[in-house]
């Protein structure tokens, strides 16, 4: 049984992990490496919550496509190609 902290917003299962408890409705969220991996499943979940998700990366192409995956299910997201590196 997940025990709400409210004072965190999360929830916290049985096994002490913590999760997201309440809605993102209203709120932006920026995620690098969003074209792939952790950053497109970070991107995915924060969508699925109801944030606006601004999804950066290099590959245009698979930023695009998961963009048309969010929105096709209602989500709303904004494809930034970009390099996060530093070239100096």
């Amino acid at each position: 049984m997940a025990q709400d902290a409210p004072d965190r917003g999360i929830a916290r299962t049985r096994e002490g992990v913590d999760t997201m408890a309440e809605r993102l409705d209203g709120t932006v969220a920026l995620v690098t490496g969003a074209s792939s991996g952790i950053g497109a499943a970070t991107a995915q979940a924060l969508a699925a919550q109801g944030a606006a998700v601004a999804l950066a990366a290099r590959r245009a192409e698979r930023l695009e496509q998961l963009a048309a995956d969010m929105t096709g299910s209602g989500g709303r997201a904004l494809v930034l190609e970009t390099d996060v590196a530093d070239k100096t």
